[in-house]
């Protein structure tokens, strides 16, 4: 039996399809009044064998700043950006997900429950709304189970001053810049209603894979730090390897290095690139004992470009598509803002970790500061160059995050300035309510 119930209040809309073990809550933020949504569920007959490990409660929000195509970026002017990309990745994302309960074969496996938390830029039409939940979210069959709540904030664009907020013509406008931190009091208000959290640009493609290795990651370094000691040792300060202590590990957490791919000239010729990649790092590629480069692998990041190339050509085998690496590029970083350490593992049995490659951040305190090491150090780069610091045009922000509810915590109490989740009212914010503009698109 499926239900489906709406209600709408101060600016959101609270949408449930099909009943499952968990509920959709409600959404607050600062200044607003809050919106209780009671959502009565079905009851649904539990696998018994499963019952032991309670399920990973995810939630996944998508923001989308326009509906339509403004034609800026090379872009056609009116093209359905949210029909024509957004709901597809949306959908790919959501089959992915889904299909990890299809792998589970013993108790101490989690089930996933998943919902969708849309912010927009935007109304979200009553015809778009249905769509989404008949053709976009999986739909359940008797051998795999689940249900996707969604919730959607129309029109999320805060208000704020101009740029001339400071002189006697201040006025208030829409802050298009600040859609980009939304998430985050989506995020407070549903902290302890959900165990996960994957929070993304509207274009940013996510599979199952994404999650299990971060949590896979996180686990790891959480074993590492129990075995680690609380004060700095004499191995740790080597730039290549060692053990890392408490306060090291602390700053540590998966990431992602986001890439694009470049798309073959259809019109022309498919061996040719729309784009090539020019100005090539100097850093050579690393062979294999075959003499094979060893590039990166699209098995994991690109398997949605497979999918969109059959959708243009239906007689393409998708287990044939191969996606030339020379086609993939790191987006807004590059090898030169990187640095790479061997962790050691946590146990003889563990495989979560190894040589890892380090985004490095500005430390606050040299006494937890992670050493790597950097390609340029023997002049790789030219004489001159030195390694990148708190550069923001080498941060490769990743459009997005996912992190664990203790991992929310430990960002907003000690890692991040001013505080991760609002109110956003410490003086690193500058009186500007978490307005300040920011050196990445997304928070």
């Amino acid at each position: 039996m499926n239900t489906s119930t709406t209600s709408q209040h101060a600016g959101y809309h609270y949408y449930d399809k099909k009943a499952t073990h968990h509920s959709i809550h409600s959404i607050t933020e600062a200044g607003t009044e809050a919106a209780v949504v009671v959502v009565e569920k079905e009851d649904e007959k539990v696998d018994e064998e499963l019952t032991e490990q309670p399920p990973l409660r995810i939630l996944h929000i998508v923001t989308a700043l326009a509906e339509y195509n403004d034609g800026s970026r090379k872009t056609q002017k009116g093209e359905d950006r949210f029909g024509g990309k957004v709901l597809p990745v949306l959908k790919h994302t959501l089959k992915s997900i889904v299909s990890h309960n299809k792998n589970i074969d013993n108790k101490n496996d989690r089930k996933w429950e998943v919902d969708v938390y849309l912010i927009l830029g935007f109304t979200l039409t009553e015809q778009r709304r249905q769509f989404i939940l008949k053709e976009i979210f999986p739909q359940s069959t008797d051998d795999d189970s689940f249900g996707i709540g969604l919730e959607v904030w129309d029109d999320a664009i805060p208000l704020g001053y101009g740029h001339g907020w400071k002189g006697p013509d201040k006025q208030i406008e829409l802050a298009t810049h600040a859609l980009a931190r939304q998430h985050r009091f989506v995020i407070k208000d549903k902290l302890e209603h959900y165990d996960f959290f994957s929070a993304w640009e509207d274009d940013m493609v996510v599979t199952k894979d994404h999650i299990e290795n971060f949590l896979e990651m996180t686990h790891e370094l959480e074993e590492l730090k129990k075995k680690a000691t609380s004060t700095q040792s004499e191995k740790n300060t080597h730039e290549v390897y060692g053990d890392l202590d408490q306060a090291q590990l602390d700053r540590l957490i998966p990431g992602f290095i986001r890439v694009e791919v470049f798309q073959h000239d259809e019109d022309n010729n498919k061996s040719k690139y729309i784009r090539t990649q020019k100005n090539k790092s100097p850093i050579p590629v690393k062979q294999s004992k075959n003499n094979n480069l060893l590039l990166l692998s699209h098995d994991y990041c690109c398997e949605y470009v497979k999918t969109k190339m059959l959708v243009k050509d239906p007689s393409l085998d998708i287990n044939t598509i191969q996606i030339d690496p020379e086609q993939i590029v790191f987006w807004e970083t590059e090898i030169k803002a990187m640095g790479l350490r061997k962790i050691p593992s946590s146990s003889s049995t563990s495989t979560a970790l190894d040589w890892v490659a380090f985004l490095p951040s500005a430390s606050r305190s040299s006494k937890d500061q992670i050493l790597s090491y950097w390609s340029g150090n023997d002049g790789a780069f030219g004489p001159n160059e030195k390694r990148p610091g708190r550069d923001g045009k080498y941060m490769g922000q990743q459009a997005g995050l996912m992190a664990t509810r203790e991992q929310i915590k430990h960002f907003d109490k000690n890692m991040c300035p001013g505080g991760f989740l609002p109110p956003f009212t410490d003086n690193f914010w500058h009186d500007q309510a978490g307005l300040r503009p920011q050196n990445v698109e997304f928070w």
